[in-house]
């Protein structure tokens, strides 16, 4: 059985180590491919720096966190090898069984105290203005038109309608 089904026991006496560049690479990859399968934008490096503070932030208020971002890489290396990387990712975004609460597997630790927080913060730096967007491919963001949302014209309505 793959360690990541295994129910977590003990995790802050086992991970508590400091969270070094490898872990942080880690989980700058996981906020980057949270902006590609949600398309919500091109530039995740513009964030970065809010990146690093939330990390830091995290890890400074409650020190389990590092033990948690521990546990993410673990499971993360273990998915990839099973299943390649792509595959991985999809399975840590979409599978169901991953956010049922409490979390007791190593796989739902990860998904609900690291990925999930990771997603929200995505949103919150911006990620929002694309978010469930499909015409931002083409540059007509019709969710985020801009923080004053333009004039309300009949032909070009700065929000959705009933219609839409």
């Amino acid at each position: 059985m793959s360690k990541y089904n295994l129910e977590a026991r003990y995790f802050v006496l086992e991970n508590l180590r400091k969270l070094d560049d490898t872990l942080l690479d880690t989980l700058w990859q996981l906020f980057t491919q949270i902006c590609q399968f949600w398309q919500t934008t091109h530039t995740p490096e513009a964030m970065k720096s809010d990146f690093l503070i939330f990390i830091s932030n995290r890890i400074e208020i409650d020190v389990r966190y590092l033990a948690e971002y521990v546990n993410y890489g673990d499971v993360i290396r273990e998915l990839t090898e099973e299943l390649g990387e792509e595959a991985a990712f999809q399975r840590l975004f979409t599978d169901a069984a991953a956010n049922i609460t409490p979390a007791f597997t190593n796989l739902a630790r990860a998904k609900q105290l690291v990925v999930n927080e990771l997603i929200a913060l995505n949103l919150a730096l911006g990620g929002f203005k694309a978010f469930g967007d499909p015409t931002v491919a083409q540059g007509v963001p019709i969710n985020y038109p801009g923080y004053i949302g333009g004039m309300n014209l009949k032909d070009n309505t700065p929000y959705r309608t009933i219609a839409d």
